[in-house]
């Protein structure tokens, strides 16, 4: 018993990326963006964005939407927290089956996350999960 070790949260997705991820050699970028684009399909579904740009680079990708926004303790869970979602719209879930946004954050460095809105806006800077 004293040799088990129990992993929590994106220490989990950090130790064992390609439970969560896919082949990190191979498909894991692949199946980051769709997380993320997933997220824009999931908005649009409940009539809440139109709009999706995505840029693809060399080092990782852009995802812009015009929906909504998260506020900034919003922000900070779906992005930190396993299986954080809201069961206020219906998800499509492409890519990770339903444990949402937080492994890509948790395997980027950095993760530089900005949410705006009518009249507000939020950022926030992650390193391997962490608020920088």
């Amino acid at each position: 018993a004293s040799s088990i070790e129990v992993l929590e949260g994106l220490e989990a997705v950090r130790r064992r990326p390609g439970m969560y991820i896919g082949d990190v050699e191979g498909g894991a970028l692949q199946h980051l963006l769709l997380e993320a684009v997933g997220n824009v399909v999931d908005l649009h579904l409940r009539g809440l964005a139109s709009t999706v740009r995505i840029d693809l680079r060399e080092t990782g990708f852009v995802v812009e939407d015009d929906g909504p926004g998260l506020e900034p303790v919003a922000l900070h869970i779906v992005f930190t927290r396993l299986h954080a979602s809201s069961s206020a719209w219906p998800h499509v879930h492409l890519a990770s089956h339903g444990v949402g946004i937080a492994p890509l954050n948790a395997v980027a460095s950095p993760l530089v996350v900005v949410s705006r809105s009518a009249g507000w806006g939020c950022q926030a800077r992650f390193a391997q999960g962490t608020l920088e």
